[in-house]
């Protein structure tokens, strides 16, 4: 249906249509780009949409969208040329760089009245956050079939995980696995309400120094602090390929981090699952920024190394990637 000019509209209608323009005003809004140091990012572009004023059945304009860059100092502003009711932040991006994007900072409000209405400051620009990538530094042991599954007759009673081994710990006392020794890096209890059908879920750890957090954000570094010995939850099902809870898990002694991002919940009268991916660094530090673009035979090689030399009870070295991508590079990998 193509828009109807005001002078085409019936005089209700149109009446009706100005009043709502009324509440618009100018949309200025200053704001700055920085990176994780908090240096300014240049050339950063950013795309915006401002809503603007409109009744029900008849359908206005396009809405104006706005496409920014920064300047030299990471700022950006948009000048009031054009009215409106609310301005929505929609992508900030650059090559070389990943949005942080934080809750509550890419929709403000400039209609008359509201009690929020947003008051742009030049000396106070909105800040927002571009991680510029480094370079690689760790290879994390990922493990994207992490399942833990408690069926109602083990209700009660605590599951052991390997996260190395990659197996289930039902025996702590004799943890073993093939003549091997399981190790219970993380342990969960499920238990069954029969009267309800509704679970409860303890996670804790299988040592006492050992801790886990949960957060919404993708840390690069794990936490050096704030793990607590257990975290209960009251889990619901959930859409296979959304991002449900994401944990932080210190394991083991010497520490071993882990993220561990729980992708599907499963639960029923008869059964609770809990699946996801899980990232390890084997080398005992708290990094989490996971190499990328390695040739996958480098990869495969150095994730091997580092799972034999923990399931022996060592920490693998850790290798110097700039090096081994280098001299891949000159082998013509």
């Amino acid at each position: 249906m193509l828009a109807q000019t005001n002078a085409s509209l019936p005089t209700w209608t149109s009446d009706a249509l100005a009043r709502a323009r009324s509440n618009e005003r100018p949309v200025i809004f200053y704001g700055k780009v920085i990176d994780q140091f908090g240096v300014p990012v240049q050339g950063s572009e950013i795309q915006a949409t401002i809503q603007q004023a409109g009744i029900l059945y008849v359908p206005g304009p396009p809405e104006p969208r706005i496409n920014l860059k920064t300047d030299a100092n990471g700022q950006f502003e948009i000048t009031g040329s054009i009215k409106g009711l609310n301005l929505i932040i929609d992508q900030i991006s650059k090559d070389g760089f990943e949005a942080l994007r934080p809750i509550g900072k890419d929709y403000f409000t400039y209609a008359e009245g509201s009690p929020s209405k947003h008051v742009p400051d030049k000396t106070k620009p909105v800040i927002y956050h571009l991680r510029k990538k480094l370079l690689p530094e760790v290879v994390l042991m990922k493990n994207t079939d992490f399942a833990m599954v408690v069926n109602k007759i083990w209700s009660g009673k605590p599951l052991g995980f390997d996260l190395i081994r990659q197996w289930k710990v039902e025996d702590f006392e004799n943890p073993m696995h093939d003549y091997r020794p399981l190790y219970a890096d993380l342990v969960m209890t499920a238990t069954l309400n029969t009267n309800s059908g509704q679970w409860a879920v303890t996670l804790s750890m299988g040592n006492t120094n050992g801790g886990l957090m949960t957060t919404e954000q993708l840390l690069y570094e794990a936490p050096a602090s704030g793990y607590q010995a257990e975290y209960t939850f009251t889990p619901t099902n959930s859409p296979r390929f959304g991002k449900v809870m994401r944990f932080y898990l210190k394991s083991r002694e010497p520490a071993l981090y882990t993220r561990l991002d729980v992708e599907a919940i499963r639960v029923s009268p008869e059964e609770l699952r809990l699946e996801g991916t899980t990232w390890i660094n084997p080398y005992g530090d708290r990094d989490m920024e996971e190499a990328v673009n390695l040739p996958g035979d480098l990869l495969f090689d150095l994730r091997s190394e580092a799972k034999q030399a923990l399931r022996t009870g060592k920490r693998p070295v850790r290798p110097d990637l700039p090096k081994l991508i280098q001299e891949a590079k000159a082998k013509g990998k």
